[in-house]
């Protein structure tokens, strides 16, 4: 029965009203998962890891022994290495692709590709995997693998966050102390060899001037390349952190997620916004 004061019409259409009304937008949230997307692709482009560390420290050895190795460098342990953060990378990114999907409750077309290979604990060449980290790496994927093989939908979305929260601070963690810590202290090394090696060619009294031209040309052209290096795998961190944190932001409020939560759209949208700082950043170095 229509109530009095309201067309037939309108009575009609007002349970498709206060359905849409209910449904609460999480645009914030997508755009905060697709600026963090963007920023995690910057790894691909770093160009710097380390094989490619291993590999200058051999060639500088042979010139500076003038002379070529009968065996090829072994950088195996280096490769590893590079397999363990790729692995750490290639997961993250699959979860918040994950979390842009379901937030715009499009998750059950979401395909990834399997990830065959896990991480365990254990030393891979300059990598070190602890049990806190390879349970971080299993949980992350288990949920990714559950909300996809059970086909989320958006009121799902807390649970998500909060099963992925904890291990994603670890893993965003774990790339950043071995990019920051452990690759940038290779870079460092090879800095100092690079220039030792420079400097006591240029003593050397059979030196002609064009040649003493050419080694400060190429020492000062290797050095940019370092710290253009250096500065790529600093802003990937930056954004590492800032992801982490947008992340943790949504955390905290998994129970508040709505278009009303003015708060955490403020949050996010800092935090995005640093994002894009990075990220234009970034795109403006050049390799010398």
């Amino acid at each position: 029965m229509v109530k009095p004061g309201l067309s037939f019409k309108t009575a009609l259409l007002l349970p498709v009203i206060l359905w849409v009304s209910g449904c609460s937008s999480l645009k914030y949230v997508s755009d905060y998962s697709s600026t963090s997307l963007t920023a995690l692709n910057t790894f691909e482009e770093l160009h710097y890891n380390f094989a490619k560390a291993c590999n200058d420290k051999c060639l500088l050895e042979q010139l500076d022994q003038q002379q070529l190795f009968a065996d090829e460098c072994d950088c195996t342990p280096e490769d590893m290495a590079d397999s363990v953060m790729l692995e750490m990378y290639t997961i993250l990114k699959y979860y918040i692709e994950g979390l842009s999907k379901l937030s715009d409750n499009t998750l059950a077309d979401y395909c990834y590709a399997d990830l065959t290979k896990n991480i365990s604990e254990g030393t891979f060449g300059p990598v070190i995997v602890s049990e806190k980290q390879a349970a971080a790496f299993e949980k992350i994927t288990t949920t990714l693998t559950n909300a996809i093989t059970n086909r989320f939908r958006k009121k799902k979305l807390k649970a998500y966050i909060s099963d992925a929260n904890a291990p994603l601070q670890v893993i965003t963690e774990t790339l950043q102390f071995n990019l920051t810590s452990n690759l940038i202290g290779r870079l460092n090394t090879q800095k100092q060899r690079l220039k030792t090696y420079s400097f006591d060619l240029l003593k050397d009294p059979s030196i002609s001037a064009f040649e003493k031209k050419q080694i400060i040309e190429r020492y000062n052209k290797d050095m940019l390349e370092i710290d253009v290096n250096r500065k790529r795998i600093e802003l990937f961190s930056g954004e590492l952190s800032a992801i982490a944190k947008g992340h943790d932001a949504l955390y905290q409020n998994k129970y508040q997620l709505s278009d009303k939560n003015k708060n955490l759209m403020g949050h996010l949208a800092q935090y995005s916004a640093t994002l894009a700082k990075l990220i234009t950043e970034f795109n403006t170095l050049k390799s010398p």
